[in-house]
């Protein structure tokens, strides 16, 4: 069941590079990732460099509000026998934040983060808000 503003399914090609896939929701089909040169190569047994690499086949699909039934089929298949990797996310576009309130000296401090774009390295020096990733559900009568 996807909460009120949906989810994301991504599906990736996995280990030799080629095949490709047509995903079903409720036996209707709402894609395909796209047809790739076939290739001996891998990407290897791992998801994150299947889904870096431009050469492997993948999509992200949106997924709306409410019940699911996913079905992944091999479209094309140059080997024989294909695998493919997902993940299912919630969207949560909204980010809700809070203040954050000091009580005393604040050392500084390196982080490091990780989104859809990759990590990065921070220095905090005064941190002023937290923000989170949220789901939003209206609930003004209509």
């Amino acid at each position: 069941m996807a909460p009120s503003d949906g989810l994301t399914l991504t599906v990736t090609d996995a280990f030799l590079k080629g095949g490709s896939y047509e995903v079903l929701d409720n036996g209707v089909s709402i894609g395909s990732t796209p047809a790739v040169p076939s290739s001996a190569v891998t990407c290897g047994s791992d998801p994150v460099p299947c889904l870096a690499d431009p050469t492997v086949s993948h999509a992200v699909f949106n997924l709306g509000p409410g019940p699911h039934s996913i079905t992944i089929r091999a479209v094309a298949s140059p080997f024989g026998s294909e695998a493919a990797y997902f993940r299912v996310d919630a969207k949560r576009e909204h980010l809700v934040c809070y203040r954050i309130v000091h009580h005393g000296p604040l050392k500084q401090h390196e982080v490091i983060t990780q989104d859809q774009f990759g990590n990065a390295t921070y220095l905090v020096l005064q941190p002023e808000l937290l923000c989170v990733p949220a789901s939003k559900t209206d609930i003004t009568p209509k």
